[in-house]
């Protein structure tokens, strides 16, 4: 055999022998998007940062907050349960609020 066709059949059973993944650029960037931990750390940090408004508001909501509590004495035989739910609204935040919401 010849040097050529060796060569030529050696390519040949390589090329057919590798599957061939067709990429676009998109399919490229997506795959950098997903795996690249720098870009991961930039896209929480930016969702971090979107968050920063909500937070903001949320000092001007209202709030909420439940409590429970329940016993049992084995001496007196007494059993005993309370709980408590509060709301709070802020009437008045001195500008806070709206600060906050601007800065962010």
């Amino acid at each position: 055999m010849s040097k050529r066709l060796m060569v030529a059949v050696a390519l040949s059973t390589a090329l057919a022998s590798a599957p061939v993944q067709a990429e676009t650029l998109r399919d490229a960037v997506e795959a950098a998007y997903l795996g690249n931990p720098t870009l991961a750390a930039a896209r929480a940090r930016q969702d971090g940062l979107a968050e920063t408004p909500e937070q903001a508001r949320a000092a001007g909501r209202i709030t909420a907050a439940a409590d429970g509590a329940a016993g049992y004495d084995r001496f007196d035989y007494d059993r005993g349960a309370g709980g408590t739910v509060s709301a709070s609204l802020p009437i008045w935040t001195g500008g806070r609020v709206s600060s906050r919401l601007r800065a962010a």
